[in-house]
């Protein structure tokens, strides 16, 4: 029978002031690019547990008092990345890792069609099963991001992705998702808005699971006509968009051609009214 994974009271404490800082409110955000990062993974049986948490670094190492559990976090801020892992090896171990990260993104309208743009996110990872057979535990990856207009301070737009390890899959295969925040473009020509962004990553295992992430959670802002960008000073350098989302890329851009009738259309369009003219003519004579 699969069970719904529940951590003891340290870790949904660890969780909950990782998901706080991540989304706090645009008013308490500093200006300046923040990153969190944390593991902790825990043995029912026994009631040991580490937990490593640390505001502002950019690597985790997990200590080793827990044999067969481990987790592990990292965060690429230029690159806009988060890299998770977690495992476990025990069928009363669990284990957790997030990272978080939030920065300030200015958009300026420079005259195109586009009236929004996207800054998508790409989540892919693969979950393994440690104990072969074993119908306990349920990993999971999460992603939480919240866009804010920092001088209104509205929630602008909002992104909650969810990945499940299936105890019933013949072999382990990369999982994706993805999604995308929306920003809208300022409303006049020349004009900018800053955004403040903010992102909170997590992975579990346990029971017998590992949840490998390490390659995962990339920030992709596509070109967009009309609209440029900048973050933290230069910070949030641009990401590849992954060989499995080329056929799912999101144009945003509004095609100004749609709005401009075809040649063909055109034409039809003055026979019609050239052949309402020679009526009108028959009707006068």
């Amino acid at each position: 029978m699969t069970s719904c994974i529940t951590f003891p009271r340290p870790a949904r404490a660890a969780a909950l002031l990782l998901v706080a800082s991540a989304l706090a409110l645009p008013g308490a955000a500093s200006a300046q690019t923040t990153t969190y990062v944390s593991g902790q993974v825990v043995d029912a049986a026994t009631g040991a547990q580490d937990l490593d948490a640390l505001l502002g670094a950019a690597s985790l190492a997990t200590r080793s008092s827990l044999p067969g559990a481990s987790a592990a976090a990292s965060v690429d801020v230029m690159g806009g990345a988060a890299h998770l892992y977690a495992a476990t090896s025990g069928a009363t171990q669990s284990a957790t890792a997030s990272a978080a990260f939030g920065y300030d993104v200015t958009l300026t309208n420079r005259g195109g069609p586009a009236t929004v743009a996207p800054m998508q996110l790409f989540l892919d990872g693969i979950f393994r099963q440690t104990i072969p057979g074993s119908t306990d535990g349920q990993p999971y990856a999460n992603v939480i991001g919240r866009a804010w207009d920092r001088s209104s301070g509205q929630l602008v737009s909002s992104v909650d992705l969810w990945l499940f390890g299936d105890a019933t899959a013949a072999t382990p295969a990369t999982q994706h998702a993805w999604d995308a925040l929306v920003l809208p473009r300022p409303a006049t020509v020349g004009g900018a808005t800053t955004f403040r962004i903010d992102w909170s990553y997590t992975v579990a295992a346990d029971a017998g699971w590992e949840a490998d992430f390490q390659n995962t959670a990339r920030i992709f802002f596509p070109t967009v006509d009309g609209i440029t960008w900048s973050a933290d000073a230069g910070l949030l350098g641009q990401q590849a968009r992954p060989a499995w989302a080329k056929d799912q890329r999101v144009d945003y851009e509004i095609d100004a051609t749609t709005t401009t009738p075809e040649p063909a259309t055109l034409a039809l369009f003055g026979g019609g009214l050239l052949a309402l003219a020679a009526v009108a003519r028959r009707r006068r004579a």
